[in-house]
């Protein structure tokens, strides 16, 4: 049986809806609807237009069709807090927002596996007025939150979860032992939800009448999900960035400088003058000259061999 699904895709600069017809042997993608993703500058910072991307999300849903359910995915990190009511406690910070810089790195990284970055979730909220978190009753990214807007149900989707370095993924659950030693209260961070869980119906407002599942919300996490590995090893990615000549390349030019610095290095050690003085020239010539070709070679061969 064929069916047809909408998907809601959420990059930092843009949005689109995509359908998608799937079947035994039938995989036919298509893009319904597309918007802009501007991020608003506001007197206490950066800002995301959580409201028009919810309104664009619903905009598309209806462009999508007759389709037989729904998700949404996103970029990672950013939030909205929800008071007592389950009313937004002010606009989403963007991730690009200076307000993190300057605090004091968190040691998370055996718990969480994520390398500090200082823009990431766990910063975020730590920058957070202590107004605003003691006002605060629950966390949601992105996604959840625009799930939140659709069906009244609140969840965190795990995948998502994942890159905000409060997620232990040794115990597969978020950092409790780590949410209580920076101080943050345990009360914000939701129950996990799992790539293909049903979310809910859309509530009547919004004029559709089809359910929302938790897909992997992460917008990487969705990509490799598609891929189509055959078991749980495999690579991804690398295509992206890197091709076969470039192990050529760096071959070559590995052989270029190591030679320049070994020919160098044998030309001013054969001809050091007596004492220690002599010795010291001859290093710091032997040094200074193989930079410099070193530099010299690196744009000779780029050009040479990456010209288009």
């Amino acid at each position: 049986m064929t069916r047809t699904y909408a998907a809601v895709d959420l990059g930092a600069s843009s949005g689109r809806v995509m359908v998608g017809r799937c079947g035994p042997s039938t995989l036919d993608l298509s893009e319904v609807y597309r918007f802009d993703n501007e991020p608003v500058q506001l007197p206490d910072g950066l800002h995301w237009d959580i409201v028009g991307l919810y309104r664009q999300t619903l905009t598309g849903l209806h462009h999508a069709g007759n389709v037989h359910s729904a998700g949404i995915d996103s970029w990672a990190i950013d939030y909205g807090l929800l008071d007592r009511t389950g009313t937004l406690l002010g606009l989403p910070y963007h991730y690009r927002d200076r307000r993190t810089e300057g605090l004091p790195a968190v040691h998370h990284y055996l718990v969480t596996g994520i390398q500090h970055l200082p823009f990431n979730t766990i910063y975020q909220l730590l920058a957070e007025p202590a107004e605003r978190l003691t006002a605060a009753q629950t966390l949601l990214l992105i996604p959840d939150l625009l799930a939140y807007w659709l069906t009244g149900r609140v969840g965190a989707e795990r995948t998502n979860v994942s890159t905000t370095a409060l997620y232990d993924v040794n115990d597969g659950d978020w950092a409790t032992t780590l949410i209580e030693r920076i101080g943050l209260p345990r009360r914000l961070f939701p129950v996990l939800r799992e790539p293909g869980d049903i979310i809910g119906s859309l509530l009547e407002q919004t004029g559709l009448d089809l359910p929302l599942i938790a897909v992997a919300s992460h917008d990487t996490a969705s990509a490799v999900l598609a891929i189509p590995a055959t078991d749980a090893d495999f690579a991804y990615g690398a295509r992206s960035f890197w091709r076969s000549f470039d192990a050529t390349y760096s071959v070559i030019k590995a052989f270029f400088f190591a030679g320049s610095i070994t020919i160098i290095s044998c030309y001013m050690g054969f001809n050091t003058k007596q004492g220690a003085e002599g010795v010291g020239r001859a290093t710091t010539g032997a040094v200074v000259a193989s930079s410099v070709l070193i530099l010299l070679l690196d744009v000779l061969l780029a050009n040479l061999l990456l010209q288009q």
